[in-house]
């Protein structure tokens, strides 16, 4: 699994792995009843939820709430697997690249 991840990262360089270095906020979180389908797979609607979630948990631990707020213009999301019911998962976010009057986030959710 470890290897497919690393040639989607190579073959796709917009999905880069979390860097080691600067700021990056993490979360733990579990997959709740809320966040499922009947057969326990997450719902598409709950990743990109945890996605936004962790970004407003980012701007707020930074205390730039007051700079304003994150605002998607277009989003590319990559499921190795869909998490499930009562799985751990680990959310990560960082900023990929700053303009002029823009910034780019990133965010990785890694479950079992």
């Amino acid at each position: 699994m470890a290897n497919q991840a690393r040639e989607v990262e190579q073959a796709s360089p917009e999905f880069v792995p979390v860097p080691e270095n600067g700021r990056v906020y993490r979360e733990n979180s579990l997959v709740g009843p809320g966040d499922v389908a009947a057969d326990g797979r997450a719902h598409l609607d709950a990743i990109v939820r945890w996605i936004q979630e962790i970004a407003y948990a980012d701007v707020f631990d930074s205390e730039l709430s007051e700079a304003g707020a994150w605002v998607v213009r277009r989003s590319r999301v990559l499921v190795r697997r869909v998490p499930r019911f009562g799985e751990p998962i680990k959310l990560a976010t960082f900023c990929g690249a700053i303009g002029a009057s823009v910034a780019e986030r990133r965010t990785r959710i890694e479950g079992a």
